[in-house]
C-alpha cells in the first residue's frame, strides 16, 4: 500500500471518528453529568472496549511488541500487569467510585479530608495527566511522520486540533464511542499480524528460522524477563506502577463512576482486564516473529516500525498503522477529558457557582485550553514532558493512600491527609533528580513512605 493510500485510510478514520465524536453523541451531551460521566448510562460492553482502548495505546502496544521482542512470552507483562489490576480495581477502589457519587478522586476525598487535601489532589492529578497527555501527543505525531515523513510538530498539532473538536462536543461520551471504534481498529490490526506471521512462516519457524528463539522464551508469562527488580521491566515493578495508575487515576475513576450499576461496573472492567490479558499474548507472538526474521540488537518502540517492513501484505501494513494512529488518540483523549473533569469539578465549579448552561460551555472551553497547552508543550519540550511524567506516577502513591483510608478505613484527619500527601512528593522530587533514581524507581520510595507514615498515623490512633 503506498503512502498516500494509508494517508487516505487514516483521513477515512478520523472523519469517522469526528462523525461519531460529533454528530451522533452532540445530542447525548446535554447537560453536564452527561459530558463528565454519560450520564452514568455507560454499560458493561462499552466500559469494557473503553479499558482495554487505554492499554491498547500508541506507548503500550509498542512496548510490547519490543518487550516481546527481547523476553518473549515474559514481556506480556507489560499489559498483564494493568489487566491485573484492572481486574481488581471495581472490588477495591471502584466500588467507591460509583458510591461516592462523585466525580473525581480528589472529591471523594474531600469528604472525609477536608477541601485542602481536594484542592492538592486535584492539583496532583492535573500535573500527572497534563504530562500524560502531552506525551500522548508526542507519540501520534511521531507515527504520523515516520510514516509519512511529515513533520512531527505538524501531526502534533493536527491531531490536537481533531481530538479536541470532538471532546470538546462530546465530552466522555465522544471519548467513549470513539475508544470503542480504537479498540476494534487496534484488535483487528494486532490479530491479522498474528494470523499473517503464522500462516506465511508456520510456528516451526520461531525454532528454524535465521535467527531462532530460545524454548525458555515461550514459556507464557515467564519467558526472559526479570522478576525482581526495582526498575521496569522487573515485573514487580511494573506491577507496582500499574497499581497507582488505575488505582489511583483519575480516568479510571470517572470510568468508574460513568456505568449504570455496580454489576456493571465489575463485568466491565473485569471483561476489559481479560480482553487486555488475551490481547497480550497475541501482541507477543508479532513480537517473537520480529525477533526471528530481524536477529538481536533493536531497542525501543521502533521494533514495530521494523517489523511491519517484513509483511508482505501492503493493505494489513496500513491497517497496523491505523490501528497505531488509534491506539495513541484512544490514550490522548482519556486523558484530555479526565485533566478537564479535574480542573473543572475540583477548582472552578468547587469555588465558584455556575448555572447549568453555562457549565457547558465552560467544560468545553477548558478542554480546548487545556489541550492547546499539552499541544504546544508536546511541540516545544517533549523531552521535558517524559520526565516530568515519570515524576508525576510517583503522586498516586498518596493519593492511592486517601482513597483507602477514605473507603474503609477513615482514620485520617484534615492535617494528617495533608502530611501523607505533602512529605512522600516532596521525598520523590528530591530523588527523581538525584543520582539514585538511576538504579531505583523513585516510585518505590514514595509508596513506601507514604505506607510508613499511614501505618504509623493507624497505630497512634489505635494507641
Amino acid at each position: 500500500m503506498a503512502n498516500i493510500e494509508v494517508l487516505m485510510a487514516i483521513l477515512i478514520y478520523s472523519l469517522a471518528i469526528i462523525l461519531a465524536g460529533i454528530v451522533f453523541v452532540r445530542k447525548w451531551a446535554t447537560r453536564e453529568s452527561s459530558l463528565i460521566v454519560c450520564g452514568r448510562e455507560v454499560g458493561a460492553f462499552v466500559t469494557a472496549a473503553a479499558q482495554v482502548s487505554i492499554c491498547v495505546s500508541g506507548g503500550f502496544l509498542p512496548l510490547l511488541i519490543a518487550y516481546s521482542y527481547v523476553f518473549g512470552f515474559g514481556g506480556v507483562w507489560i499489559w498483564w500487569a494493568w489487566g491485573i489490576m484492572t481486574l481488581a480495581y471495581p472490588f477495591v477502589i471502584g466500588i467507591f467510585s460509583r458510591r461516592s457519587g462523585a466525580y473525581t478522586p480528589a472529591e471523594a476525598i474531600e469528604a472525609f479530608h477536608g477541601t485542602s487535601s481536594r484542592v492538592i489532589v486535584g492539583a496532583l492529578l492535573v500535573y500527572s495527566l497534563f504530562f500524560l497527555t502531552a506525551i500522548q501527543y508526542v507519540g501520534v505525531g511521531s507515527v504520523l511522520s515516520g510514516f509519512f515523513g511529515i513533520d512531527r510538530n505538524l501531526g502534533i498539532l493536527l491531531v490536537g486540533i481533531l481530538m479536541s473538536l470532538y471532546i470538546a462536543t462530546g465530552g466522555l461520551w465522544s471519548v467513549t464511542v470513539t475508544d470503542v471504534l480504537q479498540i476494534i481498529f487496534a484488535t483487528v490490526g494486532i490479530l491479522g499480524l498474528v494470523i499473517y506471521f503464522v500462516s506465511t512462516f508456520g510456528w516451526d519457524y520461531l525454532f528454524t528460522g535465521p535467527h531462532p528463539i530460545s524454548p525458555q522464551k515461550l514459556v507464557i508469562g515467564i519467558g526472559t524477563i526479570p522478576f525482581f527488580g526495582w526498575k521496569s521491566p522487573a515485573v514487580m515493578s511494573m506491577l507496582m506502577f500499574n497499581l497507582l495508575l488505575v488505582w489511583g487515576g483519575a480516568y479510571y475513576w470517572q470510568r468508574g463512576a460513568a456505568v449504570r450499576s455496580e454489576k456493571t461496573l465489575k463485568l466491565g472492567f473485569i471483561a476489559g482486564g481479560i480482553a487486555a490479558i488475551i490481547l497480550a499474548v497475541l501482541g507477543a507472538i508479532i513480537g517473537l516473529y520480529g525477533y526471528v526474521l530481524l536477529g538481536p540488537g533493536l531497542k525501543g518502540v521502533g521494533v514495530l516500525g521494523n517489523i511491519l517492513t517484513k509483511v508482505g501484505i501492503p493493505w494489513l501494513v496500513g491497517l497496523m498503522l491505523v490501528a497505531l494512529f488509534a491506539a495513541t488518540m484512544s490514550t490522548a483523549d482519556a486523558t484530555t477529558m479526565g485533566m478537564a473533569t479535574v480542573v473543572w469539578n475540583d477548582f472552578i465549579k468547587k469555588f465558584k457557582k455556575i448555572p447549568e448552561d453555562k457549565a457547558m460551555r465552560n467544560i468545553r472551553v477548558i478542554v480546548l485550553v487545556l489541550s492547546a497547552i499539552a499541544i504546544l508543550l508536546a511541540i516545544f519540550a517533549p523531552y521535558q514532558a517524559v520526565r516530568f511524567y515519570v515524576f508525576g506516577t510517583m503522586l498516586y502513591s498518596p493519593i492511592l493512600l486517601l482513597l483507602i483510608d477514605a473507603a474503609y478505613l477513615r482514620i485520617l484527619t484534615e492535617k494528617l491527609a495533608l502530611i501523607l500527601l505533602i512529605v512522600p512528593t516532596v521525598i520523590g522530587l528530591i530523588v527523581q533528580f538525584s543520582y539514585i533514581s538511576k538504579t531505583v524507581d523513585p516510585t518505590w520510595l514514595t509508596i513506601v513512605v507514604a505506607v510508613i507514615i499511614y501505618v504509623i498515623v493507624y497505630i497512634g490512633r489505635k494507641v
